[in-house]
């Protein structure tokens, strides 16, 4: 960190002013914010089918539904995890992931090597896991937020060296274990972002927020490396200050956590600390941190409230902050992001009422009441029910009829339409979020064709590819352009990077290639996803033994197209991933074998005059001798030919 900046965080008046700042920022995000949090909790809560156990004790004028104590019914959880399966499959299954275009349409080779690039980091920090939960909070709260940094993890490891039969012991040192673009999830109760604009311009407002909760002993080794200062100078929180901070929103609605530490000796042992992050947009030289007058990105952190730890102008060239929001309902106008849970809350309700009540009228009838006469027979008899009983009247009614002695009060089941009605109550759930029953697995109420199966699955599906294309709009796009920009500014040396797809793709298919720093710079755009659906892999494949077998019936085509790949393309496409293995090794043929023999080198140069040798008078001049050219090697193909096949994955 800059020894100017150092030099002014040591003055207590820089301090304030700098926690005064992320304190002001992050009331006013939290004021607006925090408005979302209780409606957030309760999609949380069914999609999760939470009952609380202080609800079934709860009297009836106490709760706000009569069915809150028993269960909740899960069709909102099937529709959820349904789309997000369906959005998961949409985005990953394709290669490559992100798909990059030069802006000058020029230097396609490089625009492969981006995507090679791309793909490999995606998968090396579990960009599938990462998506995975971003579109989860996309329909859970109506809001999904990554957070994509540089980082260079640096870590120490032990390493046993052996020279032969020489052992030198273990030898501990330092070495970086991983550097690059690393993407996280931030759980929306923990971001806060400038109010005054909508969330779809979150990058025109002035400021970003993110609220942590990091191990002291993280924040340490972060000071090594020079990206913190003063972390031995963090003061813990008082009591007094802890209570103080429940009553403030956000925390009195999320809560403060209860292993906050009070001592030092606490917090420095096993104890957490609170960290404010907050990008903003400031003038340096009000706050006494340098000379400039310019509006600069900076980022500003406080630990427990209390102490900034650092402050420095944004270490990244694309001058954005380094998050990225994607929204289930895109509205340019609002500020109050709502998810699909929310929208299927009321139906949800209602399903869980009816399934509840129908259970609480199944138990009254399995609960029978009986009248009976205690003078006939003895109540000790009825108390002690088991199947099978035999009860007995008492001997002064004997000779009397038992039907007069006990009778069973009627109770009907007044709730057996209440199943139908559910049905209806789902087929409503399911037009509102677009998941139709091929989405969720299961096969149409009434019978049709094939062709009509796959036309309404097709339309069906319409609505959840709009929701794919804004995704990709709004989140995906701008992901990829941060990791690319990351890339650009901070690699420094060449990557291995194997090109794999599916096996036998192309002819490169396997091949590890080099990407260095110079062959991805430039400027790229990345189009949007279309948002269709994959294709089912034995479609895929009955699609290819078509191609197949017609190649195989026109000798034009077959002239043009190499056979043996696209029939390894199509057996990948199965699943088959060990086709090679079955290949027969070439055999030489007859013709070269006998090239090869000493007669026949002898013969093949009977008919060549020797070099500068005249022929006699008379005699015919021999033919040239016609020699196949060598294949070309794969180096010096033409980069186009080479490249616009690549299919990278991860190394």
């Amino acid at each position: 960190m800059d020894e100017q900046i150092r030099r002014a965080l040591q003055d207590d008046n820089v301090q304030r002013d700098l926690i005064r700042l992320v304190t002001h920022a992050f009331n006013l995000s939290a004021n607006v914010w925090s408005n979302r949090y209780e409606a957030w909790q309760a999609a949380e809560r069914r999609w999760k089918l939470v009952v609380s156990e202080s609800e079934k004790f709860m009297s009836q004028d106490q709760k706000l539904f009569a069915f809150e104590n028993r269960v909740v019914a899960p069709f909102t959880y099937a529709i959820v995890q349904s789309i997000k399966a369906f959005l998961l499959a949409v985005f990953t299954t394709r290669y490559p992931i992100f798909e990059a275009r030069p802006l000058d349409g020029a230097n396609e080779q490089q625009a492969r090597l981006v995507e090679a690039l791309l793909d490999y980091y995606f998968r090396l920090q579990g960009g599938i896991k990462v998506l995975d939960m971003f579109l989860l909070d996309v329909l859970r709260y109506g809001i999904g937020i990554l957070k994509c940094v540089w980082e260079r993890r640096v870590e120490k490891k032990r390493q046993r060296f052996v020279i032969g039969d020489l052992d030198l012991g273990v030898v501990e040192d330092y070495a970086v274990t991983y550097e690059g673009p690393r993407t996280i999830n931030v759980d929306p109760f923990s971001f806060f972002p400038d109010p005054r604009v909508p969330l779809d311009r979150f990058q025109e407002g002035q400021f970003c927020g993110h609220l942590l909760y990091v191990p002291w002993w993280w924040l340490r080794e972060k000071e090594k490396q020079g990206v913190y200062m003063f972390v031995d100078d963090i003061p813990p929180f008082t009591t007094s200050a802890l209570e103080d901070l429940k009553s403030r929103p956000p925390f009195s609605i999320i809560g403060v956590p209860e292993w906050l530490p009070t001592k030092p000796e606490d917090m420095k042992q096993y104890g957490m600390v609170m960290v404010h992050e907050l990008w903003a947009r400031i003038v340096p030289s009000q706050y006494g941190l340098s000379d400039s007058d310019d509006v600069e990105l900076w980022v500003i952190t406080v630990a427990n409230r209390s102490k900034v730890i650092r402050a420095e102008p944004s270490p990244y060239h694309h001058d954005k902050f380094p998050f990225v929001v994607g929204l289930y309902l895109l509205d340019a106008h609002a500020n109050d992001p709502v998810g699909l849970i929310e929208l299927l809350q009321p139906l949800q309700d209602l399903c869980t009422w009816l399934i509840n009540s129908h259970l609480d009228n199944i138990e009254k009838v399995l609960n029978e009441v009986l009248i009976f006469d205690p003078s006939r027979i003895d109540p000790r008899d009825l108390q002690e029910w088991r199947p099978g009983q035999v009860i007995p009247l008492r001997p002064e009614a004997y000779g009397t009829s038992p039907a007069d002695a006990l009778y069973q009060f009627p109770v009907q089941l007044y709730t057996s339409q209440h199943l139908g009605t559910l049905e209806i109550l789902l087929d409503h759930m399911q037009r509102l979020s677009g998941s139709s029953d091929i989405l969720l697995g299961m096969f149409p109420a009434t019978k049709r064709s094939a062709t009509e199966t796959a036309h309404v699955a097709q339309m069906g599906a319409n609505r959840i590819q709009m929701l794919a294309q804004t995704l990709s709009a709004t989140a995906i796009v701008p992901w990829a352009e941060m990791m690319l920009a990351l890339l650009q500014q901070f690699l420094t040396h060449p990557v291995a990077v194997r090109l794999l797809g599916l096996p036998a793709a192309t002819k490169l298919a396997g091949t590890v290639v080099e990407v260095s720093p110079e062959d991805i710079q430039g400027r790229y755009y990345f189009p949007l996803h279309d948002g269709t659906a994959p294709l089912d892999p034995q479609k895929n494949a009955d699609l290819w033994l078509q191609i197949f077998e017609l190649i195989g019936r026109v000798p034009s085509l077959a002239e043009r197209f190499d056979i043996v790949e696209i029939f390894r393309y199509m057996v990948s496409a199965l699943g088959v991933r060990n086709i090679d293995q079955f290949l027969k090794e070439e055999t030489p043929t007859e013709e070269a074998e006998a090239e090869a023999s000493p007669l026949g080198a002898l013969l093949a140069g009977a008919g060549e005059a020797p070099e500068g040798e005249e022929v006699p008078p008379g005699e015919m001049e021999p033919k040239e001798r016609r020699v196949r050219p060598p294949l070309e090697p794969m180096e010096e193909m033409a980069g186009t030919e080479r490249m616009e096949t690549l299919t990278p994955t991860e190394a």
